[in-house]
């Protein structure tokens, strides 16, 4: 008579064993779903502002902002919202909104930011990249150098928005 050395096909080690190969192909196929339907994800539309323009410590009457949404990883610009300031004071309420977003390929999540777009008759334009929640801005003197333009050349936007256009040549803020 042979004694049998390997357990039971129904034994404990076999459900166990089920168990762990049922719990592999379950994470396989969610995986899958992940990366074939995506998750979805709130993202800002417009960020929360609180916005002071002056110069020598005087609000700036007819002044524009310009708030330009865009993404990485491909530079994108999403939106351009332009409000119209009057008494030097400008503030914005957060708006959110949703997209299905691939955490699991490359550049699946967009990177979002803001860039602010601040101009003046008869001063320099001042941009401000990814803004706090409460922004003081003081303005110089001068001449605007078309960068809130939505016309201006695409790769003077593209600058703005790297903050690679420096004070020493428009006169805004890196």
């Amino acid at each position: 008579m042979t004694t049998r050395t390997t357990p039971a096909p129904h034994g404990r080690a076999g459900v166990w064993r089920w168990i762990r190969r049922s719990i592999a192909i379950g994470c396989l196929f969610t995986l899958c779903a992940v990366f074939v339907v995506g998750c979805p994800e709130s993202y800002q539309v417009r960020p929360k502002l609180d916005l002071t323009i002056s110069s020598s410590g005087e609000p700036v009457g007819q002044a524009k902002v310009t708030l330009i949404s865009w993404s990485q990883p491909h530079r994108q610009i999403d939106g351009r919202q332009v409000f119209p300031v009057q008494d030097g004071h400008l503030v914005l309420t957060e708006q959110t909104d949703w997209e299905q977003v691939y955490p699991l390929c490359l550049h699946g999540v967009p990177s979002r930011h803001f860039t602010l777009c601040i101009e003046a008759p008869g001063y320099n334009d001042f941009t401000i990249r990814d803004p706090a929640k409460e922004v003081a801005v003081s303005l110089t003197k001068g001449e605007s150098s078309g960068l809130c333009d939505p016309n201006a050349p695409y790769l003077v936007q593209q600058q703005s928005l790297q903050g690679q256009i420096g004070p020493d040549t428009t006169g805004l803020a890196p």
